[in-house]
């Protein structure tokens, strides 16, 4: 196995000469732009369509030479104590990285890496929005050695005490594994209103992009269909909210195995590992000092089977790679979303301390926000029919009810190990933030808060903020110097 001795970092290399296929794949989803306004076009007469197709022949033998070049003026090397990289075909960069300034290194391998057999490592630095670099073609031998050397020169900088890797056995937990059967069942419980919304907005933004050729082409079909379907009233939203349920479970599934095949979460020492994707395959470590706080949630669909989803949270210089290689464990049970609160947080147990927010406070904010539009839609109803023009009141009422339980919901409890945050009746969430991972607190008020002597309690830690709103002032002005206290004395480091 080819470690960090074999091969010369200190001088410039260049990746896998396969690395070229993965430039030309990259390249191509720029292509794929092109080839639909050529479709969109070419069907229009034959000189046309010739000249489009030749346009589009030349455009692709340039990104192939492109690729080639990319690939050839890529160089990386170690210089000192930075990582160095070379590239740029027009425009040519020299990016230097010093190794303190790295937060993580990420090795992930989508499916045409996989079939070349080559990874991406991608380190991500302090203040940086998302992989600040990327190396997109190595052999996993070299990036794992990479990766070790990068590792071994941040502990040297940092005047870390380098321990000897303790066997897998030792110290190692797995949180959960997924397989087939469970990927099914996450995939049924996922928020398919909003798998099917995205898709929509998805699909006619496309479409938007080429609507005149369109109408051109079947704008008496569309009109014909358009008008059958405003004849046939209710079947036809019967037959849409059918179609729309049965493609959203649908494309909830497919994204749930494209996202989580193969998930595999295990506590490995001082670290958190993951592994998952079918097409683009992330294996990722997240270091326990970095994550600053932990969100379960779920839903009643989720709850049904036993699982709740688990969201790690790091620091903010880590927040935009979090989202896109979702540090999310989808399917957990209550014994191992224990287990990983104390992995992660040391030894875990609920707060004693505990507050509720005011419930007729959060009924009063629903009332006042959506009394506009209930006002509105009862005018409507009155003038077109009379009959169902309390409907909208009744509404009304409803979502004031709603928001009362809902602000029932919100709990915070408290010590000075610990936060615990819980909201939510159908879709319940909660947080645990260690009180030495607060980097602030803050009380905020407004005039109509201070008539009724509440206020918005604010945590913020280096992954952002949480906010509890509507509780006794008197009670959140002591949580402020409460947890105030707990910052100041706590001599542990939030990273």
């Amino acid at each position: 196995m080819l470690d960090q001795n074999s091969f010369n970092i200190n001088e410039p290399q260049r990746q896998s000469l396969l690395g070229v296929v993965v430039y030309i794949m990259r390249n191509f989803r720029v292509m794929l732009t092109l080839l639909l306004s050529y479709l969109a076009v070419a069907f229009q007469s034959f000189s046309v369509g010739l000249i489009s197709t030749m346009i589009l022949l030349t455009l692709a033998l340039f990104f192939v030479v492109l690729a080639y070049y990319q690939y050839r003026n890529f160089t990386f090397h170690i210089e000192g104590d930075s990582l160095v990289i070379h590239r740029g075909v027009f425009v040519k960069d020299r990016l230097v990285v010093t190794v303190d300034r790295i937060q993580s290194i990420q090795i992930t391998e989508n499916l045409v890496q996989r079939v070349l057999g080559l990874v991406a490592l991608k380190v991500d630095t302090a203040g940086s929005k998302g992989s600040e670099l990327e190396i997109p073609a190595l052999q996993r031998q070299i990036a794992n050695a990479l990766r070790d050397v990068l590792n071994e020169k941040k502990a040297e900088v940092t005047e870390e005490i380098e321990v000897e890797p303790i066997p897998k056995e030792v110290s190692k937990k797995t949180l959960v594994k997924l397989g087939l059967w469970d990927l099914i069942k996450v995939g049924l419980t996922e928020n398919h209103l909003k798998t099917g919304m995205v898709a929509i907005a998805f699909v006619f933004g496309t479409i938007s992009q080429y609507q005149e050729f369109l109408l051109e082409k079947y704008e008496a079909e569309v009109d014909e269909y358009a008008l059958m379907a405003v004849n046939s009233g209710l079947k036809v939203v019967v037959l849409f909210l059918i179609l729309y349920t049965v493609f959203s479970i649908g494309l909830s599934v497919v994204r749930t195995f494209l996202v989580f095949y193969g998930l595999k979460a295990e506590l490995i020492d001082d670290t958190v590992n993951i592994s998952t994707g079918l097409i683009k395959r992330n294996h990722f470590r997240i270091p326990k000092g970095k994550v600053q706080y932990i969100q379960w949630s779920v839903n009643p669909l989720r709850r049904a089977v036993g699982y709740e989803s688990a969201l790690l949270k790091p620091s903010s210089s880590m927040e935009e790679v979090a989202k896109k290689q979702r540090i999310e464990i989808p399917a957990l049970r209550a014994e191992t979303s224990q287990l990983l609160a104390e992995g992660v947080f040391g030894e875990y147990a609920v707060p004693n301390n505990e507050l509720s927010a005011n419930a007729m406070a959060y009924g009063r904010f629903t009332l006042v926000l959506s009394a506009i539009p209930a006002i509105a839609l009862s005018i409507v109803s009155y003038f077109l029919v009379p009959s169902i023009a309390f409907v909208p009141a009744l509404v009304w009422i409803v979502i004031g009810v709603c928001g009362y339980f809902y602000g029932r919901s919100v709990r915070l409890f408290y010590d000075e190990h610990f936060i615990l945050i819980t909201r939510g009746v159908i879709f319940k969430q909660r947080v645990i933030i260690p009180s030495y991972k607060m980097q602030s607190l803050s009380v905020q008020s407004n005039v109509f808060l201070r008539r009724r002597q509440l206020s918005h309690l604010k945590l913020y830690t280096a992954a952002g903020s949480k906010r509890i709103k509507y509780i006794d002032t008197k009670t959140a002005n002591f949580l402020l110097n409460f947890g105030l206290l707990q910052v100041e004395k706590s001599t542990r480091s939030w990273m």
